[in-house]
């Protein structure tokens, strides 16, 4: 029903002035808002439907210059969609039917004017939901044009097809089966496309469909090309529409043996850097301390790639990758690790020659000057590493050493390099623990701690606030320290809570003073094991929340995957408890086990984080795309909400828009800020 307070915008073409006069008052005293125009004629008519937006046409059933027949056709000439309602001084059977066969949808008495209001109420209602299915059906057609868009310009050879028969498909399609024009594929049949050696397998796959049963999900086979040539190819399938006809959305892959190292450098990949630091650490072991790792990231990355443009980022990768290639010793390695980082593996030194080496390169890099299209430009890096030893356990506590001292050398201004040897005098190494024990606890008393805040951003149309929080410490002279230098040595010495509950109490804080503005924003917070462990939290939490008059639903806590299955009796504790006040919890890292889901059979998490390692490189890398959209796809279906994080560049959202990922993040839709300032609406 439609807002009395929202004006009725009516046309009156009555053959009196005062019967207009009886049905406006009529709808005013019943408490309408009404805006009057009249008409005089047709011709009247028509101009004002062309120039204004009308609700209704109140039309005399015997006007003397016009039937209510040749009102409707004037409407209908102009595409208005006002409603037209007659009126009459007396009303009986053969009346109704006359106006109802000449097109008006009410009748009102003129003797009886609450009539209008009834007629009214049910014309604006009707108006409403019209009006709201043109919008819809607007949405709808956008969406189509947005998603034939997007599968014209996918790289992924994408076809749709009816009964066996091609209807539509998009260039990348045509070009993998060597098709020119799509008129000459629409007459083929799908069939004809497999090779004759798997016909029989495919025909059986039709036959299903055909009987409506549901798609397999993947389907291995050979396939023909036009010009004869067979090739190894993965079918996917999904269930689709096209121009209103249901029908089968088939993509084609070559499967073909993932390439090895990294597509725009030709460096190694992450994957193969992994094994050789794996193997490494197998002869640290033995006793080997004349291997180290290092991790290298672009300095102010950011700016730099404003400054060059995107188009010119490979190219100012590729000149920085073979600068680094050329200056590495005899039997040394290097990896990107992502966009902007990179990993050496060195094999004959010992720590003194592993920390002048990593000088000796970041000089290089500051000297060198990169050609990028028109442009000349300096880069500088900054540098984190480990020697290799005894005392390296595993892969993970290595890179994650090597990480903290990266962090290191950036917090303090970047275009440095910081080691860590793990041979060195202990005493040293737990001065330096002190120190920042001491540090955690400062800033815990002093507030020296900061929340940042980086939008969750709904693809699904959703137009509420929704931030990550994210915790960073106050250097000494302003800088910002990332929490992975500080938060492992928190955990290590029981400061961890403790900072948790900082977290908690200035992130509920900020969301209460939102609130007093009108604004309602829900963040994700970070809980760790540690903190979940504690009986008492769920309790303060609920305290907090209820003096400061913060909604339960405005928090979702994140805890990694890898840690809630190691704590998996505390966290459904913990969720329970908190579930109560309304919060929710969401796995971070989700999809690093093989068994993620099996997860969500013993906690009911109503959100899942996707690991960064698929989201990096997605718009280029298909394995990752695949594994994204089979997670998007399968917590869909278990009505779990899912975050993408990470999305660094329009090609990765390119592919998010045609998933069914709830949520994107990253630093390529906005960068953390210590403002909640981003545009939802």
């Amino acid at each position: 029903m439609a807002n009395q307070d929202t004006p009725i915008r009516l046309i009156l073409l009555q053959s009196h002035v005062e019967q207009g006069e009886i049905i406006s008052s009529a709808l005013r005293n019943g408490g309408f808002a009404v805006r009057l125009n009249r008409a005089n004629d047709l011709e009247d008519l028509a101009a004002q439907l062309a120039s204004n937006s009308t609700d209704i046409v109140l039309a005399a059933f015997q006007h003397p210059h016009c039937t209510l027949e040749q009102v409707a056709a004037t409407m209908r000439s102009v595409s208005s969609d006002a409603v037209l309602i007659a009126t009459h001084a007396s009303v009986d059977e053969d009346i109704h039917a006359a106006v109802y066969a000449h097109g008006a949808c009410q009748l009102i008495n003129l003797k009886r004017p609450a009539q209008a209001l009834a007629a009214t109420r049910w014309a604006m209602a009707h108006l409403g939901e019209l009006r709201s299915s043109k919008r819809l059906a607007l949405a709808l057609r956008e969406s189509e044009r947005r998603c034939d868009a997007l599968i014209d310009s996918s790289r992924d050879p994408i076809a749709y097809v009816h009964e066996g028969m091609h209807i539509r498909a998009n260039q990348a399609y045509l070009e993998m089966f060597g098709y020119d024009d799509l008129e000459v594929l629409e007459g083929i049949a799908l069939l004809d496309l497999i090779d004759e050696r798997d016909a029989d397998a495919f025909r059986i796959v039709l036959k299903k469909l055909a009987r409506g049963e549901p798609p397999p999900s993947s389907l291995a086979l050979r396939a023909t090309r036009a010009d004869g040539e067979v090739f190894d190819a993965v079918m996917e399938f999904a269930n689709a529409s096209y121009e209103g006809e249901a029908c089968q959305q088939i993509v084609f892959r070559r499967n073909e043996a993932p390439k090895l190292n990294d597509p725009v450098t030709g460096l190694l990949s992450r994957t193969q850097f992994m094994g050789l630091l794996d193997a490494a650490l197998a002869r640290g072991l033995k006793g080997s301390q004349s291997e180290a790792v290092l991790l290298l990231e672009i300095d102010n990355f950011g700016v730099v790639l404003n400054e060059v443009g995107l188009n010119h980022a490979d190219e100012l990768l590729r000149d920085l990758s073979d600068l680094l290639r050329n200056r590495l010793p005899d039997g040394a390695e290097i990896a990107r690790l992502s966009d902007h980082s990179f990993g050496l593996h060195l094999t004959d030194g010992d720590f003194a020659r592993t920390r002048e080496f990593a000088e000796q390169l970041r000089a290089e890099v500051q000297g060198h000057i990169i050609e990028v299209g028109k442009r000349s430009l300096t880069l500088t890096l900054s540098i984190g590493g480990v020697q290799l030893g005894p005392k390296s356990v595993d892969v993970a506590t290595t890179l994650g050493k090597a990480s903290q001292c990266l962090q290191i050398a950036l917090s303090e201004g970047g275009n440095r390099s910081q080691l860590f040897d793990p041979s060195a005098d202990d005493h040293e190494e737990a001065a330096r623990i002190k120190a920042w024990v001491e540090r955690i606890q400062s800033a815990l008393k002093s507030n020296e701690f900061s929340l940042f805040y980086q939008p969750i951003i709904s693809l699904q149309g959703e137009t509420s606030e929704f931030y990550e929080t994210l915790l960073r410490m106050k250097g000494a002279e302003g800088e910002i320290i990332l929490p992975l230098t500080f938060l492992p040595i928190a955990e290590d010495h029981g400061l961890i809570e403790k900072i948790d509950r900082w977290v908690l109490s200035h992130a509920i804080a900020v969301l209460a003073k939102r609130n007093e503005s009108g604004i309602r924003t829900r963040l994700l917070i970070k809980i760790t094991p540690q903190s979940m462990l504690n009986q008492s939290l769920p309790a303060w939490i609920g305290n907090l929340l209820k003096t400061s008059g913060v909604s339960g639903d405005q928090l979702v806590f994140g805890v990694a995957e890898s840690r809630v299955s190691t704590q998996l009796k505390a966290a459904q504790d913990f969720l329970r408890k908190v579930a109560g006040f309304g919060c929710a919890m969401c796995i971070e890292q989700f999809g690093t086990s093989g068994n993620s889901f099996d997860l969500l059979k013993h906690l009911d998490a109503s959100m899942l984080k996707i690991d960064r390692r698929f989201t990096e490189d997605l718009g280029r890398n298909v394995e990752n795309q695949r594994r994204v959209k089979a997670i998007a796809e399968r917590a869909h279906a278990q009505d779990k909400l899912t975050i993408a994080e990470f999305v660094q560049d329009a090609a990765s959202m390119s592919v998010l828009f045609t998933s069914t990922v709830s949520y994107v993040e990253g630093n390529f839709l906005a960068s953390p800020g210590t403002e909640m300032s981003y545009e939802f609406q």
